[in-house]
């Protein structure tokens, strides 16, 4: 009788370990995939931001087209343009 105590005691408390482990494991991987989701967007941003200073300092100084889903903008460096024009 005492035997059937300890092994159900036993398998309880195993059964509570990992419960436990599966939570905890279930946590650390909430907050890996985070830091992993929020690292990707701050590097897409960098890039892109990179990449519009890129377009900017062109040495022909076009205008070059932006675009977000539906809006369009073109931008030109505002060293490109004369002084006249930078006053505006």
């Amino acid at each position: 009788m005492n035997n059937k105590l300890r092994m159900s005691k036993t398998n309880i408390i195993i059964g509570l370990l990992s419960i436990l482990l599966i939570i905890s494991l279930s946590f650390i991987s909430v907050i890996i995939w985070r830091n992993t989701k929020n690292f990707l967007i701050s590097q897409g941003y960098a890039m892109a931001v990179s990449n519009l200073i890129d377009a900017a300092e062109n040495e022909d100084c076009a205008p070059f087209p932006v675009h977000l889903e539906e809006r369009s903008v073109q931008l030109i460096n505002i060293d490109c343009l004369t002084p006249d024009e930078a006053e505006i």
